[in-house]
């Protein structure tokens, strides 16, 4: 075998192994493209889940933050109505004839009187002379009417006055009121 065809054999081989090498790098990189487009696939599943999730939960929290923020707006739109009602019924107190506060005067009198030895009332601006009338000293107080009473000495007061009548009234039935008003059980 001669030089020339040692060189032929040579490059022949090596050309076949340049092949065979470039054959195996292809089969490697179509290996790892395909390794590399699963985990690329993988990963975008994977996040796109995550997304869904995270989109869902997000959803969660503002249907249950808006369904709070809701029944709160009711709420207090329910007290709202509640505390109306008794002060609409406070002003009826202040619209009240001359006659109708007398009788309610003289009616929240006797149950004062049957607790304490009365010696002076205090009563709205209107209700001064009706007090002066069934012979009690009496004093200008800010309340819309009947009155608050006081023993001699000052130690005992008995508190009859619309406004606290109301107030009592408002504590006790604030729930029937609610049912009521809102049909609620």
């Amino acid at each position: 075998m001669g030089l020339k065809e040692l060189k032929q054999e040579i490059l022949r081989d090596s050309k076949r192994r340049i092949a065979e090498i470039r054959k195996e790098a292809e089969k490697e990189i179509k290996r790892i493209r395909k390794e590399a487009e699963a985990e690329v696939s993988s990963y975008k599943r994977k996040r796109d889940n995550e997304l869904k999730a995270a989109a869902a939960d997000l959803k969660r929290k503002y249907r249950e933050m808006a369904e709070l923020e809701g029944s709160k707006i009711i709420q207090e739109a329910k007290h709202k109505a509640i505390t109306m009602l008794f002060d609409d019924i406070r002003h009826l107190f202040t619209r009240l004839k001359k006659q109708e506060r007398e009788k309610i005067f003289s009616a929240l009198l006797k149950r004062a009187e049957s607790e304490i030895d009365i010696s002076r009332v205090f009563v709205s601006e209107k209700d001064i002379g009706t007090a002066k009338n069934h012979g009690y000293k009496a004093e200008k107080a800010d309340i819309i009417a009947g009155l608050i009473a006081e023993n001699s000495d000052g130690t005992v007061m008995v508190n009859y006055s619309i406004d606290m009548l109301i107030d009592q009234f408002m504590q006790k039935n604030t729930a029937k009121a609610a049912k009521i008003l809102f049909n609620t059980k």
